[in-house]
């Protein structure tokens, strides 16, 4: 999540799901105005092209619930919208917990089978432990402070049950992955042709005698079925042309040479 394009969106339902108490998150406030219906806009202190955006000119603004209206907020002014350092810890933590809790419950509602370590290491990409040093060094620091301390033990606490979950989710794949053994033997060795020129030129030679010798397999009555096997068919029907017929008949050993059919 880019920070440079202000507060992420937050939605009540997705922070329920996840375990979040959304009561310190609702305590946190921006001044915002609108003239009628439409976006909300923070009020500009700046006319004309030094403004934000040309709607929050002119605008008077009131303090407003961000979770209830942050869905609503002007993308030029979302950048522009400011809470108290504390509160954007608060805020900043809750978007991780979302977001974790989203790709463990999406693993989680997958149907059981067998997996591959292919699919685990795109899975362990996107795992929440990854995240869990910043989260923990963005929330501990406020854990003491008297207006936030509170929201700010509870969101360490949702933290900790998603990555728990997450954790378990890995393991269950890792359990139903084929055995480290055997696709480290396959891999090793498959490096090892890769590596080897004399290894892959002693394939492609065998490879190139197997399509051989298939192509001669497929002739029938000396006459070549068409490819490589083809050249090779007409070369042995040649040779067999200089060959003498067998003998059905020999002569008696007075008659002369030769046989008679």
């Amino acid at each position: 999540m880019r920070r440079d394009r202000g507060l992420p969106v937050l939605r009540e339902k997705e922070l329920l799901a996840a375990g979040v108490d959304v009561g310190p998150l609702r305590r946190i406030t921006v001044v915002l105005g609108r003239a009628g219906g439409g976006k909300w806009h923070v009020p500009a202190k700046a006319a004309g092209w030094q403004s934000h955006c040309r709607y929050a000119q002119h605008l008077t603004g009131s303090p407003l619930a961000l979770l209830d209206v942050c869905e609503q907020v002007c993308r030029h002014c979302a950048p522009v919208a400011r809470v108290e350092p504390g509160e954007e810890a608060l805020w900043w933590a809750a978007a991780d917990v979302v977001a974790a809790d989203g790709r463990v419950r999406r693993l989680e509602e997958q149907e059981a089978g067998p997996r591959s370590w292919e699919g685990y290491a795109r899975v362990l990409w996107e795992a929440a432990r990854h995240r869990d040093a910043e989260v923990r060094r963005g929330l501990e620091s406020w854990t003491a402070d008297p207006s936030v301390g509170a929201g700010a033990r509870q969101m360490l606490k949702a933290w900790s049950g998603v990555l728990e979950r997450s954790e378990t989710v890995l393991a269950g794949w890792r359990a139903a992955a084929p055995a480290a053994r055997e696709v480290t033997s396959v891999s090793g060795a498959c490096d090892a042709v890769a590596a080897d020129g004399n290894v892959q030129r002693t394939g492609q030679e065998l490879a190139a005698a197997v399509l051989q010798s298939g192509g001669r397999s497929r002739s029938t009555c000396g006459r070549p079925s068409g490819g490589r096997g083809a050249a090779s068919g007409t070369r042995a029907a040649r040779r067999l042309r200089h060959v003498r017929p067998p003998c059905w008949r020999w002569k008696p050993s007075g008659a002369g040479r030769g046989c008679a059919m």
